[in-house]
């Protein structure tokens, strides 16, 4: 008896809080939709009510991760489990979430178009076969390089066991270069067509143009930031871009690893690399040029003694 008088209150308790929100919430709207009337009108009320529909989604979805991110923190930490992962995946989907609500409201459909263009041509292009076996290929390069980088012997096991996702992905610096050029032309161009009083194409395509090369500027230190960078605020702004590119990589079989293990060991000394990085002491392969120049030694000492 005293266990359900216990839950009974329990959930009175946070039942009656969340009632007192919506309370609280609704009174705001009321007063709100007051003023509006006062200032604007019939237009703005009919404004007002095609809004609070969006608003009620926005709410929703915010609830439904903050209620799903505590409860499972909350059940993990219970049982002695790390769960400070819950926080930063809550985090990181209500950031993608709220970018097209925040697009729609400063660049009407203009931010919206490219996004839209942007994922639905990847996701096109990522259905055809040949572009597939392409992806498979660029999942097996970023398996050798997080392979690598974590100090792992480079060898198609240890590859295949190796994450697809990486940081500094071409797929993800699109994805920074888009988001980052979408806030700069907001930021530089309210101010200055509020100073000059011209908002024409022209002046948009110059604003663009001008802006490109701090855009790209920008872009890439960020991206070069986060390869190097463990920082949380920095994990949660490149998730997004390592989320698409799920999109561009595939998991590869055992003979495109073998292909990218050969392509890595063409251009990079990984066997020096780990060494210096994590302490190994893998054998160095000698040169191709100074085993050259010892195979041509030989001849000519020959040729001296005789």
């Amino acid at each position: 008896m005293n266990a359900h008088s216990t839950v009974r209150k329990q959930f009175f308790r946070y039942v009656s809080q969340n009632i007192l929100g919506m309370i609280g919430v609704s009174a705001y709207i009321l007063a709100d939709t007051f003023f509006i009337a006062q200032a604007q009108g019939a237009d703005g009320i009919a404004a007002l009510n095609l809004v609070l529909p969006v608003y009620s989604l926005i709410f929703a979805l915010g609830a439904m991760l903050a209620t799903g991110a505590a409860t499972r923190f909350a059940l993990e930490r219970h049982e002695g489990k790390h769960a400070d992962g819950y926080l930063a995946e809550a985090l990181t989907w209500a950031g993608i979430l709220s970018v097209p609500f925040i697009l729609l409201g400063i660049f009407s459909a203009e931010g919206i178009v490219r996004l839209v263009i942007f994922f639905s041509y990847l996701a096109l292009v990522s259905r055809m076969k040949d572009i597939q076996r392409t992806f498979m290929y660029h999942g097996a390069e970023h398996k050798c390089i997080n392979c690598i980088e974590h100090g792992l012997e480079l060898n198609v096991e240890n590859v295949r066991i190796s994450s697809r996702e990486h940081k500094r992905c071409g797929t993800s610096f699109l994805f920074i270069v888009m988001f980052i050029s979408i806030v700069f032309i907001m930021v530089f161009s309210i101010p200055l067509f509020m100073v000059i009083h011209v908002n024409t194409s022209f002046w948009r395509i110059v604003l663009r143009l001008l802006l490109l090369p701090l855009i790209a500027g920008v872009s890439y230190e960020f991206i070069r930031l986060a390869g190097t960078s463990e920082s949380q605020i920095v994990s949660i702004l490149s998730r997004p871009g390592m989320m698409l590119q799920h999109l561009t990589t595939k998991e590869p079989d055992d003979s495109m690893i073998e292909v990218a293990i050969a392509s890595v060991e063409a251009v990079f000394d990984w066997k020096k690399f780990e060494n210096e990085q994590f302490g190994t002491h893998y054998e160095l392969d000698q040169p191709k040029e100074d085993a050259e120049k010892e195979a041509n030694a030989v001849p000519e000492v020959t040729a001296s003694r005789a």
